[in-house]
Parts: C-alpha cells; sequence; structure tokens
C-alpha cells in the first residue's frame, strides 16, 4: 500500500470522527497503526502520526482522556527525535492535543507543562502547519492560567500571539490571532475592565471584518457577542447596543449560507437581546425576529431548540420564584435528611404510646373541601424500641413533627389493607433503604406484621429476602381460646384481636391488637387496638355468601347470636384494660334512633356494617371496661362534631355509672386527636390538646438538655382509684366549656405542641 492510499485511509478515519463515529474512527486509525506502524518507507510515518493523532481526538470526545494521553504518548515516543517536517507537524499536534486532554483531566500544571514544550520547541518554526499548533498552545496557556486567576499573565500570552502571528495569510493561523483578541476581551472583561474588553472585541472586527471563513467568522460572532453583553453590563441602552446586535445577525447568516451551525449563538444573541429588552420594558412581540431566527437555527439542534423555550419560561419564572422554588426543594431535602438521621431525639428508655391520627380518609371517597383532612398512624416506644401501628396518609409527617426520626422505628404493624392504614408503608420501606444506603456500616433492620389483606396487596413489592427485615409474621384473625402472640421485645407482647371488617382484599382477616407491657413497678400495662371492626360479623349464608337484610336489601344482615359480638371475642385477660383506643368510624342515621323502632327491627339493624359506629363504641367501653379510653378514626365528615360528641359520650358513660351501685368503674374517654401521649409506665395521659391544660418539663420525653420549657406546670389533677392503684390523668380543664371553646383550645394547643414541645431536638435546637 503506498502514501497516498494510506492519506486516503486517514481522510477517511477523520471524515468518521467528524461524523461523530468515534469508535469506527478508531478501529480503522488502529489498522492504520498495526499494519504500518514498523513500516519506515518514505510518507508512511507520517501517516502513522496521523492516525495516532486521530485516534487520541476520538478517544478524548469519548471521554477516554487518559487512553487519548497514551496515544499521543506513542507519536512522541515513536517520532520525538524526528527532524521530518511532516512528521514534526504531528508531533507538534500530540503535544498540544496532551495539553487539551490533561485539561480535561483537572491537570492544568500537567497541560501548561505539554504547552510550554509546543511553544520551546517549535517557536522558531517556519512552517504554517506547526506554527498554528504553537499558537493554539500560546492560546490555551492563556486560558488556563486565567482560569486559575493569573489573568495578567493570561493577557500577555494573547498579546504574544497576535504580533507575533498578525500578519500571517495561513487561515488557520489568523484564527488564532482572533482567537486570541477574543481571549484577551474575556480576560479584560473578567479584570473589571469593560471599556478595555469592548476594545479588544472591536479589533477583532476591524482587523478581519472582511474575511468570508467560516472560523474567523465564528470568531467575529463571539466577539459581536461578548460586546453586546459588555455593554449590557454596563447599562447602556438599546439603541447604542442594537448596531451590535445587527452586525452580528449579518455575521451569522453568512456563516448559515456557508453551511455552518450557529443555533448555538442565535439561541444566546436571542437570550441576551430578550433579557437586554426585558430591562427596558419593551413592546411585546419587540424581538419577533430575534426569536425566529434563533428557533430556524436550531432546528436540528435540540439542545439549542430547549434552551429557547427555556428563555421564554423564564419570563414567567423569573429569579424570585426560582429562588422561592429552590429554597423549598433544599428545606425538603434538609427536612429528609433530619428524618434519616441514626440518633434519635426521645429520652432514654422512655415508654409511651403516641396518637398520630385524626381521621380515617376511606369515607367519604369524594371529600368535601372541610373534610380533606387525612390520618395517621399511631407510634409506641418502649424500651428504647419503636412501633409503628397502621402508617396511613400524612404519618411520616405528623411522625417527623412529633420529633421522631426513622431510626426510632423497629417494628410495623398494619392491622388491614385499606389505604388509610397503609398509604405510607411503602415510602418507609423505601426510606429505610436509603437510610441503609447512608449507613452501610451499621445498617438497620425492622419486624414487619402484616394481616393477611395487607400481605397480598404488597406481595409483589415486598421482598421478604431482603436484609432490611429482621422477622416477619402474618397476623392471622384468631379463633376463640386460640390466640396468636407473638414476643414484640423484651417486656412487651402482642396478642392478635379479632376485627370485623371487610378491607377488600379479605372478607374477614382483619385484626385488632392487644398489648401487654411489663412496667418499670414489675406489673402489666395492657393496651387494645379495636383496629377498624364492626361490633357484629356479617352473617353468612351455607354457601358462605353474605346475607342481605330483609328490612333493607341494600344493607349486609348482621350476625347478631350470643358469643359473635366483637367483645365476647376478646380473650378473658384483655378485659378491664388500662387503655382502649377504639375506632368509631363514622355514625349513620339508625344509630340515633333504636329505642324508638326496637319492635319493628332485630338488634342487628341499628349497628353499622365494617365500623363501630356510635353504638358499637358504647357497647365496647361499657362491655370491656378500659379504664380510660381514646376514640379515634373519626370519619372526616365528623370534623367540627367529633370534641364535643366524645365529652357527650364520657358524660353518658359516667352518669350512667354513677347511678348504678357498688361503684363500678369508671371509663375515662378523650378524643383521639394528634397531640396525646399516654405514659404507658405511669399509666397516665401527659398531654391532650382539647382540654384547656399544659405541659411541664417532668412528663417530657424529648431530650432538651437543660433547656428549660417555655410554659410553666399549670394543671388540675383528675385522680381514679382501682385496687388502691393511684392513675393520675393530666386532663381535667374548665368546668362548663363549651365546644366552640374546646375546638379554640385544639387548634391553639395544637400549633403549641408541635411548634414548641414536640420539635425541640437533643441539642436543644
Amino acid at each position: 500500500m503506498n502514501q497516498q492510499t494510506l492519506k486516503e485511509l486517514n481522510d477517511k478515519a477523520k471524515t468518521l470522527f467528524n461524523e461523530g463515529r468515534y469508535e469506527e474512527a478508531i478501529n480503522l486509525c488502529d489498522k492504520i497503526i498495526l499494519d504500518f506502524g514498523k513500516n519506515k518507507e518514505p510518507g508512511i510515518p507520517e501517516q502513522v502520526a496521523r492516525a495516532l493523532n486521530i485516534k487520541g481526538v476520538a478517544l478524548r470526545q469519548q471521554g477516554k482522556p487518559e487512553e487519548a494521553i497514551k496515544s499521543y504518548d506513542e507519536v512522541i515516543q515513536r517520532f520525538g527525535k524526528s527532524k521530518e517536517p511532516n512528521i514534526l507537524e504531528q508531533l507538534a499536534r500530540a503535544l498540544y492535543n496532551k495539553g487539551v486532554a490533561l485539561g480535561k483531566q483537572g491537570k492544568p500544571e500537567e497541560a501548561i507543562k505539554s504547552y510550554d514544550e509546543v511553544i520551546l520547541r517549535f517557536g522558531k518554526s517556519r512552517e504554517p502547519n506547526i506554527l498554528e499548533s504553537v499558537a493554539r498552545a500560546l492560546n490555551n496557556k492563556g486560558v488556563v492560567l486565567g482560569r486559575q486567576g493569573e489573568s495578567e499573565e493570561a493577557i500577555k500570552l494573547f498579546d504574544e500571539v497576535i504580533p507575533r502571528f498578525g500578519k500571517s495569510r495561513e487561515p488557520n493561523i489568523l484564527k488564532q490571532v482572533a482567537n486570541a483578541l477574543y481571549n484577551k476581551g474575556v480576560a479584560l472583561g473578567n479584570q473589571g475592565k469593560p471599556e478595555e474588553a469592548i476594545k479588544s472585541y472591536d479589533e477583532v472586527i476591524q482587523r478581519f471584518g472582511k474575511s468570508k471563513e467560516p472560523e474567523i467568522l465564528e470568531q467575529m460572532a463571539m466577539a459581536l457577542y461578548n460586546k453586546a453583553w459588555a455593554l449590557s453590563e454596563k447599562k447602556e441602552s438599546l439603541a447604542k447596543i442594537r448596531p451590535v446586535f445587527n452586525k452580528l445577525d449579518k455575521i451569522l447568516d453568512i456563516m448559515e449560507e456557508k453551511g455552518r451551525d450557529t443555533s448555538t449563538l442565535r439561541s444566546n444573541a436571542f437570550k441576551l437581546l430578550s433579557r437586554i429588552k426585558a430591562q427596558g420594558k419593551p413592546a411585546p412581540g419587540a424581538n419577533k425576529k430575534a426569536k425566529e431566527k434563533a428557533l430556524k437555527a436550531s432546528k436540528c439542534n435540540l439542545s439549542t431548540r430547549l434552551e429557547i423555550y427555556l428563555s421564554d419560561v423564564q419570563k414567567h419564572f423569573g429569579a424570585d420564584k426560582q429562588k422561592e422554588y429552590f429554597e423549598r426543594i433544599n428545606a425538603s431535602k434538609k427536612r429528609t435528611d433530619e428524618f434519616l438521621t441514626v440518633k434519635s431525639r426521645f429520652k432514654e428508655n422512655a415508654g409511651f404510646f403516641m396518637v398520630l391520627r385524626e381521621w380515617n380518609s376511606y369515607t367519604p371517597v369524594i371529600p368535601a373541601e372541610e373534610e380533606s383532612d387525612r390520618g395517621g398512624g399511631y407510634f409506641i416506644r418502649y424500651h428504647n424500641e419503636g412501633i409503628v401501628i397502621d402508617p396511613g396518609y400524612d404519618f411520616i409527617d405528623n411522625f417527623y413533627r412529633a420529633g421522631g426520626v426513622l431510626s426510632d422505628i423497629d417494628h410495623i404493624i398494619v392491622t388491614h389493607a385499606h389505604d388509610d392504614h397503609t398509604a405510607e408503608l411503602e415510602s418507609l420501606l423505601m426510606l429505610l433503604f436509603q437510610y441503609n444506603k447512608n449507613n452501610k456500616e451499621a445498617p438497620k433492620q425492622i419486624n414487619l406484621y402484616l394481616s393477611v389483606g395487607t400481605y397480598k396487596k404488597f406481595s409483589g413489592i415486598i421482598d421478604l429476602r431482603s436484609p432490611v427485615f429482621k422477622t416477619f409474621h402474618i397476623l392471622n384473625r384468631p379463633a376463640k381460646n386460640n390466640e396468636q402472640r407473638i414476643a414484640v421485645m423484651q417486656g412487651a407482647v402482642l396478642t392478635v384481636l379479632p376485627a370485623y371488617h371487610d378491607d377488600v382484599l379479605t372478607r374477614d382477616m382483619s385484626v385488632g391488637l392487644g398489648f401487654e407491657f411489663e412496667t418499670k413497678d414489675k406489673k402489666t400495662r395492657k393496651i387494645i387496638f379495636t383496629g377498624d371492626s364492626g361490633l357484629y360479623p356479617t352473617s353468612r349464608g351455607r354457601k358462605g355468601e353474605i346475607e342481605t337484610n330483609t328490612a333493607d336489601p341494600s344493607r349486609a344482615k348482621l350476625n347478631t347470636i350470643k358469643g359473635s359480638a366483637l367483645y365476647e371475642q376478646y380473650p378473658e385477660k384483655f378485659k378491664k384494660p388500662d387503655l382502649m383506643v377504639v375506632h368509631i368510624g363514622s355514625i349513620q342515621e339508625q344509630e340515633f334512633k333504636p329505642g324508638l323502632e326496637l319492635k319493628t327491627k332485630e338488634e342487628g339493624d341499628w349497628y353499622y356494617i365494617n365500623h363501630l359506629g356510635l353504638l358499637g363504641t358504647l357497647a365496647m367501653l361499657h362491655q370491656v371496661q378500659p379504664d380510660a379510653a381514646v376514640i379515634s378514626e373519626f370519619g372526616s365528615e365528623l370534623k367540627g362534631f367529633h370534641i364535643e360528641l366524645v365529652r357527650k359520650i364520657s358524660q353518658a358513660l359516667q352518669d350512667i355509672h354513677a347511678r348504678e351501685s357498688e361503684g363500678n368503674q369508671k371509663t375515662f374517654v378523650i378524643p383521639g386527636d394528634l397531640t396525646i401521649i399516654y405514659d404507658i409506665d405511669q399509666g397516665r395521659f401527659l398531654c391532650h390538646d382539647t382540654l384547656a391544660f399544659e405541659d411541664h418539663k417532668e412528663l417530657r420525653f424529648l431530650e432538651s438538655k437543660g433547656r428549660k420549657p417555655v410554659w410553666e406546670k399549670s394543671t388540675e389533677w383528675f385522680e381514679a382509684k382501682e385496687e388502691d392503684r393511684e392513675r393520675v390523668y393530666l386532663i381535667k380543664g374548665k368546668e362548663n366549656i363549651s365546644s366552640k371553646e374546646l375546638s379554640r383550645f385544639a387548634k391553639n394547643y395544637s400549633e403549641k405542641f408541635f411548634n414548641k414541645k414536640l420539635c425541640i431536638h437533643a441539642d436543644g435546637v
């Protein structure tokens, strides 16, 4: 193969490179190097050196600067001692290209050394192609120094290029002169010398204004653009800047005629003109022509066209809005980072139950505006382990606002598959994976307890083989006298209780929960969660189908035979518990008038199906006789009614018990709002947002590091005795307080509770 054929192969490799087909270009260069690398015939080594240079540039474009440098070094090693002008041209180019690659690697000092070698070794050459590399090296060295803050040294180098090569007639060298003048203008602008910068840009136009060479036209266009920018920074008028844009527009037109891509410059010019006009408050559509040209030039350039679109968006989404948006994003990230912290903010060995839900959100499906509140869940902390129960809508936000972080969660329990009990289970698991990604040396494991319906719902996304799960339990609805008991942690045992609730995925596999906690004084504190449940199960025919109510075919018939009521299904040890959390759901019209229709309706017709409702709640409280009760899971349609409703329930129970003989136990009842905390060891409530009282430091569960609380103790105490055991409830407020006042106290105290009490961290923030 002769020199001409080899040159044609290199030309083909260069064409492939220009088309962006880098891998094909590299493969062709490798073939040339392999087949002719040892050939010493005249003209052949020059083409081998050229192939190595093309390969290096293609590798750099592929983002492989280290491999590119190896290719340039091979040119230097093979041909470093050559004196052939054509080979020296490739050698100078390899040294220059090596400097560029080193700069891309973030090695400015090594890049400068490579440029210096070009300048020192080939500075006195008379070969135009070699001098082009020298001029390039001077320019690039100046740019590197400018980026390092050495603008004075950079300007000296640009000034060296201008007289040294200014009289050349070679287009490629003259382009470097134009480039030096442009770079000098940029450096002067960075020094805060806009007047001198503009002079340098003007010199580009004066020297090369008649040139038709595409490369030089590009330098003139960039100089004009930067001049317009500098004038705008000086707050010059649009009338003074307009001629600069007119010249720029003509040059870009010429470049387009010569087939050059002007989309980026068109786009930048359009955005700059738009900004200048916006400062002068122009008439709408004043820059329509510039925009049309920019769009036309960017027809085949998506990134540039997107920039033009973005400039329009920015008109309506300005700096203030952007600032607000990114502040919000950063605040959100900060909250997430805080939630994923390793260190708990709760006191060591604090034992408490926290209500973090208020409303259910399963009904109504299409809520009115005033019914848009969402649920939450519950949280228990005991022996420094945390139990999440039914993490529904907004649970994570409520938990975070209450001082909780992800590392506080060790157990997650879900009683049934409805969204208001499961909505944030997946989010908790995703956050757990993120937490472990950030804490690979000490990853966290959790114990997962799911009802059958919940397991069916999430089985496709939960990998139980994952190391994030320490143990996994299916909670099965128990048959009578056949309990499922789980030792959750030291001193805490969970008993799965029955519930009558169709969660769509299962008809009758929802569950309630019964906890037994061994307190510090070696007593057992019992807490029941009814979960979502009706008082009675639906009646089934022989084939298992649900029977309909004869009086109202749209309703199911309830099975009210003896022994089927929910309270009758509870194990004996869970009668008279310390605390019962009762889910009321909503109230149906027939619940208010069972006595009026007692003769015409069966008992089962009174009750709410799938929830306890008002009558079911009263029945459970009367029959189970808890020492205290939290009524929770209000349908959002009860908003504005629930506080007064619970007061009336409590008063009704107290009045009836007071009339009965032998001093039957009184049940204290409060509504389940977001700020209730129950001290498991002491068996008392620490706070409640619907009665007029405030917390004090002895009852705080969040670390304060000596910081004094904002408020002092100012409460009355309500005492109830059972078997000589004193129960203290920090809940008695003003007598004869109205429902309206209670709602006001709820709102005000809730805000104070979250903003001041619960958000005090261990570091006192």
